[in-house]
């Protein structure tokens, strides 16, 4: 369905510029998912004049949100298919 969940780190998000080191790049923490490439890219961009990079980076929240998502994905496509297994994704 090319639709992918996208995930930013390492930023103080508005309204009270909390940091957050795992946030849905399109604000939508329900439904983080953009249609493509392009949608990841549109949604980076857009969000990009509304955040403020903080540092330092912590990896790990985002790292084990993915592992998660990953882990669960997998079951269930057992639980559909059998024993397969399908590739996970993942750009730092």
């Amino acid at each position: 369905d090319k639709m992918f969940p996208a995930l930013g780190f390492g930023a103080q998000l508005p309204p009270d510029w909390k940091v957050s080191h795992e946030f849905a790049i399109n604000f939508n923490p329900t439904n983080p998912f953009c249609y493509g490439v392009e949608g990841i890219a549109q949604a980076y961009s857009a969000c990009l004049p509304h955040i403020r990079f903080y540092g330092p980076t912590n990896f790990a929240p985002i790292i084990n949100h993915v592992a998660r998502f990953a882990a669960q994905a997998l079951q269930q496509e057992k639980a559909a298919v059998g024993n397969s297994s399908s590739p996970v994704l993942f750009y730092i």
